[in-house]
């Protein structure tokens, strides 16, 4: 869904360019509209090509007591064979109260003992259904059950 957004924004932002180069809009002199109308042909399609290569896989593994483990792929994996992509480490994150669940969109704030956070948008369209709802429902309980403690501080562990 996204990438279909930044498509049409991208296709929006060049008839703009188009509209803006023939004198459509404006009453500027020749050059310069035609100089803006070829960066904003340049900026849309170098923001589209931006928006495909800042795209990630995550992992999303949680357990019966609500603990997260949240793993990266460096490649954009099929969600059936995570195991053949390259991977990073798994990290434990704990579920931060301010998270955002909504119907068809989670956006869940993650924390690690370390002090790292993480921002994960899901929509309800990334993934199969069932497993939109298991991860919908996983995340209400946590909250819903106070499972997330309070911040990590590192000087009170001995």
């Amino acid at each position: 869904m996204l990438l279909t957004l930044a498509g049409g924004m991208a296709i929006l932002v060049c008839l703009g360019g188009t509209a803006i180069a023939f004198g459509g809009v404006t009453d500027l002199p020749r050059a310069n509209r035609l100089v803006i109308g070829l960066a904003c042909h340049m900026l849309a399609i170098g923001a589209f090509y931006a928006s495909l290569e800042r795209r990630k896989t995550f992992r999303l593994d949680i357990s019966g007591l609500g603990q997260i483990r949240l793993t990266e792929y460096s490649g954009v994996a099929p969600c059936s064979s995570p195991e053949t992509s390259q991977q990073e480490d798994a990290a434990v994150f704990r579920l931060v109260e301010n998270s955002v669940l909504w119907p068809h969109v989670l956006v869940v704030r993650l924390e690690s003992p370390g002090g790292m956070r993480r921002l994960l948008t899901i929509l309800s369209d990334c993934m199969g259904d069932e497993e939109f709802r298991a991860v919908s429902v996983a995340c209400r309980w946590i909250a819903a059950h106070n499972i997330c403690p309070p911040p990590f501080d590192a000087a009170k562990v001995d």
